[in-house]
């Protein structure tokens, strides 16, 4: 009792003293901003509905290429690490030029700019346009953006051009074009513009309300339609819409914006509320505490390039789920309706195909009550929408990815218990979801990609693939009814085992029976003879010719992003079973060894599923995260070391391709932070995480104010990297995992390694 209240005490005053700590230091904003990474070095906050960022002149699904030296300017919304594009919405860019009449035409407005004179930290960016002459500040509060710009030299006009007609991606030569259908301007007064910008692209239905306040009075302004440009009107509408506004000369303008998916006088609220006078340097330091608070829930002691990818990492898990709800609680839905949270924010941008892995695991830990809004805010979906959401954007259901991610996820924090959810709402959610096939879908596959692929399917080409029909028939998806056929069966097998746990929970045997069954189907799908997960026909043959290395063509292919050596080895519910499936722990043993080894034929090589290989493993990509792990269930801990830290070393940097696949809206992040602590959640709903290595001298990760967990990772060379023992609170632990609960009791944890 003693020795607990020593603990206590002492781990008490480390979390006092790490919330004195400037985390933000540590964090490189550009990391991940070229080649596959796909994130954004501009302003927000954590979860915020405004990114307030600078677009590049060659595109990027996050709007930005650190490659590029032309900024085209800064729009207020952003996706962070995604692999398609969408957003880039209200796009402005500072205006010092000669020209004062644009009567005629608006020139091109976008500038040069050198990385020597751009600057980010969280909550913060800065960067000197060599066009125009002008340094732009950029900082944002949660629905609002605040810009400063500051002319470096006189000149006779000096404003700033508004884009409406800007997307990321917005043009109809890509996979899914932002179409703008309609944009609004009024010129309020001579400080105030407001309107909005209606857009269908990954988001097909996409309203982006603004109400824009300048702290100078507007001197003149040019409107640009898709036909003519005109002068001092005060409102106009088109699906073309940009302007050009002119004030006095000064030193300086500060613009500041609010956004809304509801209304204008939801936007105007939104700003009047956040940011209530022109102190640029107040909401600049408000950010950075905020981030400073959010990024002090783990306290490493490390080496600086090690906190560096740490804290990094953790930045990047922490810039999505994005913030949908206005102040007032108002959201637009998936049923395109108008909708009010009543008793917790709503959010959306919900990347569940790759979240679910590690991402939310990681919120249960270190932010149970933001993770709450999270679930909240999914079982709200369900009640709007008539299911669990699968991928969300701007409140839209995209249908993007494959299973129903959002049930690990919410199974997950219903069985920690930390949280208390509506028991009969969660249930409903997880059953319905689980067992009725959804034809209430918004997504046209025809219109948006032009044709419908082979193997789609009567549901899957109206969006839903979750053929649950046909598990029940056959036992598997057939090949020949629907592609996608293995990655499917294999994640709604994961789906119902968690559904299954719930029922466990609640004491409905009937269905606990029925889910616990059907999650074994994966079986039904193993072939003895190859040792791999194979795509079977309605007639019960193997497809054939069947080459497991082959990665995923996406209008044909049974797998999602992947191939078959990789899926092979999803099934987190029962990797004991998968081990006797394929004869034991030695055969198991020797099919990991060969994924690392095997090299990836160079046709294969282009593919999302084979990003950040190593052999056949692909890191880039989230199918292969929880891998490496899988040797702790065979014991032997030294080869999950071993790869774990080769993964750590070679696919993650603090450069700008510091990133060997998309993050994902924080997926590849999290992977790293949880490896870095050495544990990983190798099954994302059974509140475990498995030990891996670490080259950290300890961490301390803070649960709560009270409750605190320290982690010392001893050894006595750094060549010592697999786990020889665990003491927890002076006990050691047997079992090569340490739970959910153990983890948030909070207390010392000593990790020995040889």
């Amino acid at each position: 009792m003693k020795t607990k209240s020593i603990i206590v005490y002492i781990l008490f005053n480390i979390y006092s003293y790490s919330q004195n700590e400037n985390f933000t230091q540590y964090v490189n904003l550009f990391t991940g901003t070229t080649d596959e990474g796909n994130l954004f070095p501009g302003a927000t906050l954590p979860f915020g509905m405004v990114q307030l960022s600078p677009d590049s002149d060659v595109m990027k699904p996050s709007g930005y290429d650190y490659k590029d030296s032309m900024i085209l300017g800064f729009s207020h919304t952003h996706l962070s690490g995604t692999g398609l594009g969408d957003f880039g919405d209200i796009l402005m860019m500072p205006i010092n030029t000669k020209t004062a009449n644009f009567n005629n035409k608006f020139p091109d407005f976008k500038s040069k700019f050198n990385h020597k004179n751009e600057k980010a930290i969280p909550g913060f960016y800065e960067v000197i346009l060599e066009n125009c002459k002008t340094k732009v500040n950029l900082t944002a509060t949660e629905r609002c953006g605040f810009q400063k710009y500051i002319y470096l030299q006189k000149s006779n006009s000096q404003g700033v051009f508004i884009d409406l007609n800007h997307s990321i991606f917005g043009t109809k030569n890509t996979w899914i074009p932002d179409v703008i259908k309609k944009c609004q301007l009024n010129f309020e007064d001579k400080y105030t513009i407001s309107g909005y910008k209606k857009s269908a692209g990954w988001a097909s239905n996409q309203n982006v309300y603004f109400v824009i306040k300048f702290n100078q009075p507007i001197l003149n302004y040019f409107i640009k339609d898709k036909n003519k440009i005109t002068n001092n009107i005060k409102t106009h509408s088109d699906s073309i819409l940009q302007t050009v506004v002119l004030f006095k000369n000064s030193n300086e303008l500060k613009i500041k914006t609010g956004i809304s998916s509801t209304s204008i006088e939801n936007a105007r609220q939104n700003l009047n509320l956040e940011i209530t006078d022109w102190d640029f340097e107040k909401y600049k330091n408000q950010a950075k505490e905020i981030w400073n608070d959010n990024l002090s829930k783990i306290k490493i002691d490390s080496d600086e390039n090690s906190k560096a990818l740490f804290y990094t990492s953790l930045y990047h898990t922490l810039l999505a789920p994005n913030l949908l709800s206005d102040a007032n609680g108002q959201y637009s839905s998936s049923d395109f309706k108008i909708h009010t949270s009543k008793q917790t924010k709503h959010y959306s941008t919900f990347s569940l195909w790759d979240t679910f892995r590690a991402v939310h695991p990681l919120y249960s830990i270190i932010l149970p009550n933001k993770n709450y809004e999270f679930v909240q805010s999914m079982l709200k979906h369900f009640e709007n929408f008539g299911r669990l959401p699968i991928w969300t954007l701007w409140g839209n259901e995209n249908y993007c990815m494959t299973g129903n991610p959002a049930i690990p996820v919410i199974t997950d924090a219903f069985l920690k218990g930390n949280i208390t959810l509506d028991t009969n709402l969660v249930w409903r959610a997880l059953y319905e979801t689980s067992t009725k096939l959804f034809s209430k879908t918004t997504f046209d596959v025809q219109q948006n990609y032009g044709f419908i692929p082979n193997y789609w399917g009567e549901y899957g080409s109206r969006g839903d693939r979750n053929r649950f029909d046909l598990i029940n028939k056959y036992g598997y998806i057939p090949h020949d009814s629907i592609r996608e056929s293995v990655t499917q069966l294999l994640e709604l097998c994961y789906n119902d085992w968690c559904v299954a746990q719930v029922a466990l929970k609640l004491n409905k045997t009937k269905e606990y029976n029925f889910f616990n069954n059907r999650c074994q189907s994966y079986k039904n799908i193993f072939d003895k003879e190859t040792q791999y997960m194979r795509p079977k026909l309605a007639n019960g043959k193997w497809q054939s010719p069947f080459n497991p290395y082959s990665v995923s063509d996406w209008k044909t292919s049974a797998f999602v992003e992947g191939n078959s050596f990789q899926y092979t080895f999803f099934v987190p519910h029962q990797i004991d079973t998968l081990i006797k499936l394929m004869g034991g722990k030695e055969n198991f043993e020797a099919k990991l060894d060969s994924l690392f080894l095997k090299k990836l034929p160079d046709s294969e090589k282009n593919h999302t599923g084979s990003m950040g290989s190593l052999g056949m493993y692909a890191h880039g990509n989230e199918p292969s995260h929880h891998i490496t792990y899988l040797y702790n269930f065979i014991n032997k801990p030294e080869k999950t070391a071993e790869k774990t830290k080769l993964i750590m070393d070679t696919q993650y940097t603090i450069n700008p391709s510091g990133l060997s696949g998309n993050d994902d809206c924080g997926q590849m992040s999290a992977w790293y932070v949880f490896s870095a602590l050495g544990l990983y959640p190798v099954n994302p709903a059974d509140g475990k995480y498995y030990f891996g290595t670490s080259k950290l001298n300890s961490a301390i990760i803070n649960y709560s104010e009270k409750k605190a967990l320290k982690i010392n990772y001893i050894k006595s060379n750094p060549n010592q990297i697999t786990v020889a023992k665990i003491i927890l609170n002076d006990k050691i632990l047997t079992q090569n995992y340490i739970t959910h609960s153990e983890i948030i009791n909070g207390g010392i944890l000593n990790i020995y390694f040889k």
